[in-house]
């Protein structure tokens, strides 16, 4: 392929001033009026169409570029293959189906985990003993002997309606406070069974009053039924803290739901 430069005789990296001389030298060897030759005839077409081109610095850039294209033409793309069609022709959605991102092994929050494993392993070991301590004040009683009622103030717990749902006493003595469902007068003596460790009294009965008045007051203290669920789910919780093996995120998940319980303990032991 004959190309512009060629014409002319220069070479492609000529300056301007190359091609310009190349160019009225060339001119003046094929001009018609100095020549009938018809070979030159064209060769003097050739020559000024090629100065026209070359002359241009934006048109010689643009002829360089088509020249460097035809010289290094890019390899054929490969075709895409066809993706493949789900069996059901009526089927719209993406096939076949994106795939979802994994996500990286391992806990994020590890290193923190491990950081407070100890400190939930310690307070578990605390709430079981707490628990422990529990179940010891609930079997070891004492007996208060003629215990003067110092006042009694009567309470009402109403419902989310404004209805009364329940009611108590509030028996106040020298030695202690519980709460009854029997009325007693300020100054009536009273026997009562009261824990050794968080004084929560268990029976009570007037002074002069036989055996067999005796009231039981379980229900009304931390041991009774209701509030004994929260004691044994503590203890549960605690205990799966310490379990040997745990990995350290349930330890502390453990430990945290342990003292929740607690918290709900404490509130019950003050507040009965």
């Amino acid at each position: 392929m004959s190309t512009h430069y060629e014409a002319l005789e220069v070479p492609e990296q000529a300056s301007a001033a190359d091609i310009r001389r190349a160019y009225r030298r060339l001119v003046l060897l094929t001009h018609p009026d100095r020549t009938q030759d018809p070979a030159a005839h064209e060769r003097y077409l050739a020559v000024n169409r090629a100065y026209e081109i070359l002359s241009l610095p934006d048109k010689r850039k643009a002829y360089d570029a088509r020249l460097s294209a035809l010289r290094n033409p890019r390899p054929p793309v490969a075709p895409r293959p066809a993706a493949p069609r789900h069996p059901d022709p009526a089927y719209r959605g993406p096939w076949p189906p994106p795939v979802m991102p994994r996500r990286p092994k391992g806990d994020p929050y590890a290193a923190q985990y491990a950081r407070y494993t100890p400190v939930a392993r310690l307070i578990c070991r605390i709430l079981i003993g707490f628990g422990l301590l529990l179940a010891i004040d609930s079997q070891w009683t004492f007996t208060l002997v003629q215990e003067p009622v110092v006042s009694q103030t009567r309470y009402f717990v109403y419902g989310r309606r404004g209805s009364i749902v329940d009611s108590y006493y509030q028996i106040e003595t020298p030695q202690t406070s519980f709460q009854s469902q029997v009325p007693y007068t300020e100054g009536q003596l009273l026997n009562l069974t009261r824990t050794a460790i968080f004084q929560q009294v268990m029976t009570h009965r007037p002074a002069l009053a036989p055996r067999a008045d005796t009231v039981d007051n379980w229900e009304r203290t931390i041991y009774g039924l209701p509030q004994l669920v929260f004691i044994f789910l503590m203890w549960i919780a605690a205990l799966v803290g310490v379990w040997p093996g745990l990995v350290r995120r349930r330890t502390v998940d453990a430990a945290i739901t342990a003292c929740l319980f607690a918290l709900i303990n404490l509130y019950l032991l003050l507040r009965i």
